[in-house]
């Protein structure tokens, strides 16, 4: 019984080869990544007046000085255990929201505790350094809602959900390989096709089909006497 051998064209090898490279990266991404924990805390600016209806903007503008030196100095000595100006500001960020004078401070941090830590860090040093204006600026800042150390890591996905990503940049990949090669010509060979030769004209087909007239005895030259 013969075997019949399927010819598969290398360009679909190539597409499926990338499929499966897209998940194995993702997975071994899901694997080997070292994971990152987020955690969050939220403050609130107060008035001290509660006629004053400029609570919103000052939560905007205690958002934006929340990375500067004085609030991070004070939030380093807020806390028993060590931390540095540099890693709250690589760590840290804060954000106002535009309908309510709340401001929340995210952290991120190899570990769960110390992701909280960070967060809960800044809040105390930003109502410090609000708590030290506020004379002037008739404001203050309290705490919200403290973090808490999170269950899950935020990075890298799980090994499921890393291959499914790693998989689908595969075909997109492999989508990308088929729509470029669709259309092309096989290159020829290295051998060169001989060169065609060029047709005769007619009248030396003609004269080349005509027969040879016999000669009679009296053609060709006479003798001399």
């Amino acid at each position: 019984m013969a075997l019949t051998v399927l010819r598969v064209p290398f360009r679909w090898w190539a597409a499926a080869s990338l499929v499966a490279l897209g998940a194995v990266a993702g997975y071994s991404y899901a694997r080997l990544a070292h994971p990152a924990y987020t955690a969050k805390s939220y403050v609130t600016v107060v008035a001290v007046n509660q006629g004053d209806a400029g609570a919103i903007g000052y939560a905007e503008a205690y958002a934006r000085i929340a990375g500067q030196g004085d609030v991070q100095a004070a939030a380093t000595q807020t806390v028993a255990s060590p931390i540095s100006v540099t890693e709250l500001a690589d760590a840290v960020r804060a954000a106002s929201t535009p309908d309510a004078p709340v401001i929340e401070i995210t952290a991120t941090a190899p570990t769960a505790e110390r992701a909280a830590q960070l967060a809960n860090a800044m809040s105390a040093g930003l109502v410090v350094v609000a708590t030290r204006q506020t004379p002037a600026t008739r404001m203050t800042v309290t705490p919200l809602s403290f973090a808490v150390p999170p269950t899950r890591p935020t990075s890298p996905p799980s090994p499921a959900v890393a291959t499914a990503i790693g998989a689908a940049a595969g075909v997109l990949l492999a989508g990308v390989l088929l729509v470029s090669t669709i259309g092309r010509r096989p290159r020829p060979s290295g051998r060169r096709a001989p060169a065609p030769v060029p047709p005769l004209p007619l009248w030396t087909e003609r004269a080349s089909l005509r027969s040879p007239e016999p000669r009679g005895p009296s053609d060709g030259p006479q003798p001399a006497w």
